[in-house]
């Protein structure tokens, strides 16, 4: 498992190889990618919204993590170009 504290981790190349492994049906990528998405997300969008209550946030992120992983193939394949914008 890649460690924050590994220079040659790359969130976004974990996120891609995550998500290539979930669309083939790996069942142990799902639950990667949903950690995965946690901690990267929680963060980022308690900074957007630093308002909004926490458990609105995390009902907001759980609802689209779970969304996604009902159907990784529903989203486009243009998602990866835009991970690295």
């Amino acid at each position: 498992m890649h460690r924050r504290a590994d220079p040659s981790y790359d969130p976004i190349d974990r996120l891609i190889e995550l998500r290539k492994r979930v669309r083939a049906g790996d069942a142990d990528a799902m639950e990667e990618i949903a950690d995965h998405l946690l901690r990267v997300l929680r963060p980022a969008i308690r900074g957007l919204f630093p308002r909004a209550p926490r458990d609105l946030i995390e009902s907001a992120i759980e609802d689209a993590i779970l969304k996604y992983l009902q159907d990784p193939h529903d989203s486009g394949s243009s998602n990866e170009f835009r991970l690295r914008r």
